[in-house]
């Protein structure tokens, strides 16, 4: 009897809408990333941010930065200042790259950890943990121009 109600992957109707759900909860998650990223005017969030957006733009003159404004502070993640520096030299805004590439970082691990719980359990009570990964708070790193996310 079971089997009447399975479509051609094999999951029953049960399944199907939990993996939908989880979808539509992911995809959400995303959207609202994007919404909260944009909302917050950068880089007025931490004193970080502007030492990353200085630093990225210009990484030939980093020790001369230093030099003129020593209360700057001295970043060494240089892998996330070449990121901030290739989005630089491509014409689209720091910030604004920056936030996509947060938003893409984030949403590719939560996608995995979703992915994760879907093949270990299918059920209704799934979605649980995958909305605890999808609206978790270090979605809100998403806003920041800072390497957490990366």
């Amino acid at each position: 009897m079971a089997e009447r109600f399975q479509n051609h992957s094999g999951a029953t109707r049960s399944e199907s809408a939990v993996r939908t759900c989880a979808g539509g909860l992911f995809c959400f998650s995303i959207f609202l990333m994007l919404v909260l990223a944009f909302r917050v005017d950068n880089p007025l969030v931490i004193y970080d941010e502007l030492a990353y957006l200085i630093l990225g733009k210009d990484l030939n003159n980093v020790a001369m930065v230093h030099e003129l404004a020593p209360s700057v502070p001295q970043l060494n993640n240089f892998l996330y200042l070449r990121f901030l520096n290739l989005i630089y030299k491509s014409g689209v805004p720091v910030d604004t790259g920056a936030k996509l590439l947060n938003v893409f970082c984030i949403g590719i691990a939560n996608w995995i950890l979703v992915q994760r719980i879907l093949a270990n359990d299918r059920r209704l009570t799934a979605l649980l943990p995958i909305a605890l990964v999808c609206f978790f708070p270090t979605t809100s790193y998403a806003a920041y121009v800072m390497p957490d996310a990366v």
